[in-house]
């Protein structure tokens, strides 16, 4: 309501000419002259609907100051005058008036007796479904079926829960497949992310592949990505997007395109290469390439076996992940597999991280059962340690030399 009363109060400023103070002419009128019906106020001829109406305008009748904003506006019963239909519009409105908020709103909207401005009209709109609730609505829903703001605004409105609409993700997707399929351009990208969130990735895919034709560089990253998933039947040409991505050092776009020279996804495999991209992308603080650089220094995967770094670079990655990371890389390891240990005393220092000091003992006992004294002494140390200083331990033990235990 505050949007409404600073655009009624410039509105109640504005010059204009009274309705309803007759001036004299000066001239006699002419007797026999005929009317059509029509009365004359204030140098205007209105009709008596129009005459009607302003007197129950006068008392306060927010319904006739709506009606009679709609006479200004069309000119019916009385010359069109766009200041005085907004003005009849705000008074209505003021008084909460649906239908009044509305129209006061697609007048701010288009600029009609008043500034255009279509963040202010959309906050109206929303203020309109706050007060008419279901009514209001479905009144722009069924708008919004031509209307691509209208659209753009029930997705807004589903998107935030504004105007006392429960947030529905599926809800703003429908608005914005509606605003897309009328032909705005502009709701490509936000559609395919909402599609992505919502798990539709076929949509997702055609809508990034969409917005990128058109123009929006950052949907190419997302449409290289569903290609090389292969969503979209050409890894290959998602190799080659990547690349473009990769060489302008976005560290996502380095990630995925050293994963697919490690793996041969899209292009000839060639680990050597894959690691190297998988480094650059960690040194600029890419989570997943952290954890794919320590794997690769644990296997040698591209590069020299080195469980040294395979530590440092887990450890980084180790305070930012989550735990089910952890988890599934122990369930998915082979009982032979070098890592394992690592996994797990790493699974152990996230746990410290986290200061859930009962599941790191547990680990650091579980490290002793298996044989490896070093590290389970070094974790139960760090357990002992960690009520105390445990963020200081966790950033200066992965980067101190005389780790030899790990290799």
């Amino acid at each position: 309501m505050k949007i409404l009363k600073v655009i009624i109060l410039a509105a109640a400023v504005m010059s204009c000419a009274s309705l309803y103070a007759a001036k004299p002419t000066g001239r006699k009128p002419e007797a026999n002259k005929p009317t059509s019906g029509r009365i004359q106020t204030s140098n205007q001829i209105v009709s008596p609907k129009v005459k009607q109406l302003m007197e129950r305008a006068r008392k306060g009748d927010a319904a006739a100051q709506n009606e009679l904003g709609m006479c200004y506006f069309r000119g019916d019963g009385v010359p069109k005058n766009d200041t005085l239909a907004y003005r009849y519009f705000g008074q209505a409105a003021l008084q909460k008036y649906p239908k009044g908020i509305l129209n006061v709103a697609y007048c701010v909207r288009k600029g009609v007796g008043v500034k255009a401005d279509s963040l202010k009209a959309r906050d109206l709109y929303v203020n309109a479904i706050g007060i008419g609730k279901d009514s209001i609505l479905n009144r722009l829903d069924e708008a919004s079926k031509k209307d691509v703001f209208l659209a753009k605004t029930l997705a807004y409105v589903y998107n935030t829960g504004k105007g006392g609409v429960k947030r529905s993700l599926q809800g703003c997707k429908v608005y914005l497949k509606r605003a897309v399929d009328l032909g705005d351009k502009a709701s490509l990208t936000p559609y395919a992310t909402l599609c992505m969130r919502t798990r539709d990735n076929v949509s997702a895919q055609k809508a990034y592949k969409a917005a990128y034709e058109n123009g929006d560089t950052a949907a190419g990253y997302w449409y290289a990505r569903y290609l090389i998933n292969g969503l979209g039947g050409d890894s290959g040409k998602g190799f080659i997007l990547m690349n473009n991505y990769a060489q302008k050092g976005m560290p996502g776009a380095m990630e995925i395109y050293g994963m697919c020279l490690l793996e041969g996804n899209g292009v000839e495999r060639n680990a050597a290469q894959g690691f190297e991209w998988l480094k650059k992308a960690s040194l600029k603080g890419n989570l997943p390439a952290q954890w794919e650089l320590a794997e690769c220094y644990a296997t040698g995967n591209g590069t020299d076996l080195d469980f040294l770094q395979a530590f440092r670079w887990m450890s980084r990655e180790a305070m930012h992940s989550s735990v089910n990371r952890f988890k599934n890389w122990l369930k998915n390891a082979e009982e032979n597999d070098t890592t394992k240990s690592y996994l797990l005393f790493m699974q152990g220092l996230k746990a410290l991280h986290n200061k859930d000091f009962a599941t790191s003992a547990k680990i650091a006992k579980l490290l002793g059962k298996q044989k490896l004294t070093k590290e389970s002494k070094v974790l139960e140390g760090l357990t002992l340690l960690a009520s105390d200083n445990i963020h200081v331990v966790m950033k200066n033990i992965p980067y101190q030399s005389d780790l030899t235990y790990l290799r």
